[in-house]
């Protein structure tokens, strides 16, 4: 299920359908009269093809470059590690995706607008609604362009949130750093707050230079961002794999493997330079592909009502793991050791997050083939 289709649009309080489509996205509108409930469809709010140079081996000078394709990795020596033989399997699959869209006010005037990143731009339809359709309202040169190289970057990814309480929407990029020797990763966070009026882009300035730059060393993945020390402000939390993991496996007898995983608090203006919150993980080698966009380690909102939020963390496929993370009083973060919680749900299963209510605490959902679980704790 693709939850982030079910969304309100148009800020009438009613749940609308935004769907992706080849070509873009078509947003749905949900109606309410007197005889009932109806859907009214917009015109699709369509990602224009872009003229891209040709190499010298290549004829085709127009493409619509607007799709990403999301690779899964099958490293031989994860597999070894594991089974003791070198998989037949194909090592790289394919899965071709479209640009994701989010509801987010982009220039602080109260009214949320649909944002969406390609390749090479990012692109604005203004408070979408009824008559909403076509090309974007506005559209930017985004920094570090998705290009082929960027293919099998499993890093890259951008975020688009207000970070600095400004009402306006900030960016972070993550991308590997193709010109150091070791595996690192950059994290670029953008604020309009730092840009100057009459800036080429509100967001990413002149030059697309970011206001801060975060290295982190090693494969990273499973990057988020949530209030986990109670301030709500938005913080970063992520996983990284260190640098020497193909060869730390070589030869291992174990099908688990080591994850450190970071919290960098948000400080109003940015993230702190260095983690305020660092904690190893042991994870299945075969649950390693969920750190490139699964659900493997996140803060998921506050369970137990002390203001910060609980770790998630499925270590196995078929086990589910809430820790409890504490603040104190100088606003320094721990995780205890032994998990608060611990549930047994199916290898297959799907997590999603619930979002507290006024009169709810957050929660989880586990869906598998037989059930549908909405997991909460008791006051």
């Amino acid at each position: 299920a693709y939850q982030r289709a079910v969304i309100d649009i148009d800020g009438d309080g009613l749940d609308d359908l935004l769907l992706p489509e080849p070509d873009g996205h078509r947003a749905v509108l949900q109606r309410r009269g007197e005889k009932g409930t109806n859907w009214e469809t917009s015109r699709v709010l369509s990602l224009p093809p872009r003229r891209v140079p040709a190499s010298d081996e290549e004829k085709l000078d127009l493409a619509r470059v607007r799709k990403r394709a999301r690779f899964w990795e099958k490293l031989p020596e994860f597999e070894k590690a594991r089974t003791g033989a070198i998989p037949r399997a194909p090592l790289v699959a394919v899965e071709d995706v479209t640009s994701k869209a989010q509801l987010i006010d982009f220039d602080g005037d109260g009214r949320r607008d649909l944002v969406a990143r390609d390749p090479f731009e990012l692109m604005i339809w203004s408070a979408p609604g009824a008559g909403a359709g076509g090309d974007p309202d506005r559209r930017f040169e985004a920094p570090v362009v998705a290009d082929r190289s960027r293919a099998t970057d499993l890093a890259y990814g951008s975020h688009f949130l207000d970070l600095d309480g400004d009402s306006r929407c900030d960016a972070v990029i993550f991308a590997s750093d193709r010109r150091a020797d070791d595996p690192r990763t950059q994290v670029l966070i953008f604020l309009q707050s730092e840009q100057r009026n009459g800036s080429a882009s509100p967001l990413f300035g002149d030059k697309g230079i970011p206001a801060q730059l975060l290295v982190l060393a090693g494969f990273t993945g499973g990057a988020h961002f949530r209030d986990i020390d109670g301030d709500g402000r938005p913080d970063l939390a992520m996983g990284a794999l260190r640098p020497d993991i193909i060869d730390s496996l070589r030869g291992q007898a174990k099908d688990v493997t080591e994850v450190e995983f970071y919290v960098y608090l948000n400080n109003g203006r940015g993230f702190s330079k260095a983690p305020d919150l660092k904690r190893e993980l042991e994870l299945e080698i075969q649950g390693l592909r969920g750190l490139a966009g699964g659900f493997v380690a996140r803060f998921c909102g506050d369970f137990t009502g002390d203001g910060t939020a609980e770790l998630v963390v499925r270590d196995r496929e078929e086990r589910l793991r809430v820790y409890w993370t504490r603040k104190d009083r100088s606003g320094n973060l721990s995780i205890f050791d032994k998990p608060l919680w611990e549930f047994r749900i199916d290898k297959d299963a799907q997590l999603e997050e619930i979002d507290a209510t006024a009169n709810e605490k957050a929660g989880l959902l586990v869906v598998d083939s037989a059930q549908v679980l909405m997991l909460r704790f008791a006051e």
